[in-house]
């Protein structure tokens, strides 16, 4: 994970469980300094590392099912702090994700998209509020650049 925000470069490694993921955050030099644990998910779809804040520490964003599927923001202790619907359950579940600082407000957005192109391209901030929508052309790859 390479972002601005960070002081230094960090190597995150995700192991995808049926009731979770673990997330193990190596230094630039592979000590290992943080680890997140989500449990109590099923059927995780995605995830990605983040930086919500300007601690220095990798947070997560990622799509799984607890009650239904939702897209869920976690602080790096593992504690989803928001978690919505970013479309509806079935076009939830065919989503994928893209993390930068969209809005220049120095932490990162969530960009969404669905691999069936029948959903719009969306933007999402730390609180869940929708800042961009667009409606494209379909399309096999999606490339971001922030």
């Amino acid at each position: 994970v390479y972002s601005k925000k960070y002081e230094k470069n960090k190597i995150v490694f995700i192991n995808k469980s049926e009731t979770g993921a673990s997330v193990n955050v190596f230094s630039d030099t592979f000590g290992l300094s943080q680890k997140i644990v989500l449990e109590g998910y099923s059927d995780m779809k995605e995830i990605i590392p983040v930086n919500f804040d300007e601690d220095d520490e990798v947070e997560v964003a990622f799509i799984a099912k607890k009650n239904r599927y939702q897209l869920y923001f976690a602080d790096d202790n593992g504690s989803a702090f928001r978690y919505f619907s970013a479309y509806t359950e079935n076009g939830i579940q065919f989503a994928h994700m893209f993390a930068g600082d969209i809005d220049n407000d120095g932490v990162d957005d969530i960009l969404t998209y669905n691999k069936d192109n029948n959903y719009p391209v969306r933007v999402w901030n730390t609180k869940g509020k929708k800042l961009y929508e667009y409606f494209s052309e379909p399309f096999n790859k999606f490339y971001p650049i922030f």
